[in-house]
């Protein structure tokens, strides 16, 4: 299809079958995939960074099965939009678990932190990735979840997902993040990102 960058989304359910909400035996999955165009490497936010608010976290107790329900962070995703912001930080007895769309990451010190997997996120390649490039950086690895607070008093803030790899969090709730710049930890990972990337797709 001489597409050149973009991504490629791939659904697997468990295939034709009368409305049963059993798990019934003997179907034969269904798969459906498109690929579609976007600027990974070259976001329009790369440089400028993005806004986010933060949110309740409504979806279910098992996160970290990737579910087509996704009600829960269309909701939150809206939210964002209302206010104008890029992504919705989502929260939870007031931490952050993630983003509606994205993992959420901040920078304290030089210690990354992030919420350590469990049934509350959803895993992920890019999740992995990161932290073995803070190791190569030279940043501390903290493993936990973080409160609001913490985002808005963050040394740097940011998002990470497929379409995007990484982009850096300027402002939350209208608080500016530091200087209101990108962050110098954050556009490092981001390029060694987009150095894996690249040398895969060669």
């Amino acid at each position: 299809n001489s597409l050149k960058e973009g991504g490629i989304y791939m659904q697997v359910t468990r295939g034709i079958a009368s409305r049963n909400f059993a798990l019934l035996e003997g179907l034969k999955p269904t798969i459906m995939a498109f690929a579609f165009e976007c600027n990974v490497i070259e976001h329009e936010f790369a440089k400028s960074g993005v806004n986010v608010i933060s949110t309740a976290d409504l979806r279910w107790k098992r996160r970290d099965i990737k579910s087509i329900s996704l009600l829960a962070q269309c909701l939150a995703k809206q939210e964002a939009i209302k206010a104008k912001a890029f992504e919705a930080f989502m929260v939870e007895n007031a931490l952050v678990t993630e983003a509606s769309s994205s993992s959420a990451f901040i920078i304290k010190n030089n210690t990354l932190i992030t919420k350590p997997f469990s049934n509350e996120i959803l895993p992920g390649i890019r999740r992995k990735n990161i932290l073995k490039f803070a190791k190569e950086l030279g940043l501390r690895v903290d493993q936990r979840a973080f409160s609001m607070k913490e985002v808005y008093e963050a040394d740097e803030v940011f998002i990470s997902a497929a379409t995007f790899l990484i982009l850096g969090v300027i402002k939350a709730d209208s608080k500016v993040i530091k200087d209101g710049q990108v962050g110098f930890y954050t556009q490092k990972l981001r390029e060694k990102y987009i150095e894996k990337i690249l040398k895969e797709t060669a």
